[in-house]
């Protein structure tokens, strides 16, 4: 179900740049329905909101250098993820757009200014996570 979700909102982030907020929110409000039947929402897993929250602040402070559908989409994936998942889905993505991003200015005349999707270097990152 996270795969699904990561990729069609990986496809809508390539295609148009931007994340639709009606998928995030019915994901989260899926997933919390789904952990709350099954008695399985702990605590803990409330930390997953973590990086969610800091990118919107993010998003909000530096005029959207994150977009807000990121952090829509990392809110998204608390419910269904335990936070080493949630983590490692995150640095695994983090590590991968900080490559690709040299790679782009290093090797072409764009400016600093490009703008890289980012939902699906999490995308690639949850996938590298069933590797590692």
């Amino acid at each position: 179900m996270i795969l699904v979700f990561l990729a069609v909102n990986a496809g809508t982030d390539l295609y148009s740049m931007e994340v639709r907020c009606i998928f995030p929110v019915f994901f989260c409000v899926s997933g919390l329905l789904y952990r709350i039947l099954l008695g399985e929402l702990l605590p803990f897993q409330m930390f997953c909101l973590l990086p969610g929250l800091l990118f919107a602040m993010l998003s909000g402070l530096r005029k959207e250098p994150v977009g807000q559908g990121d952090a829509l989409v990392l809110c998204a994936l608390s419910p269904m993820m335990t936070p080493e998942e949630m983590a490692g889905t995150l640095v695994r993505g983090l590590l991968l757009c900080g490559l690709f991003s040299a790679l782009v200015l290093a090797g072409s005349r764009e400016d600093r200014e490009c703008r890289i999707p980012f939902v699906p270097f999490l995308l690639a990152g949850y996938l590298g996570g069933w590797f590692v």
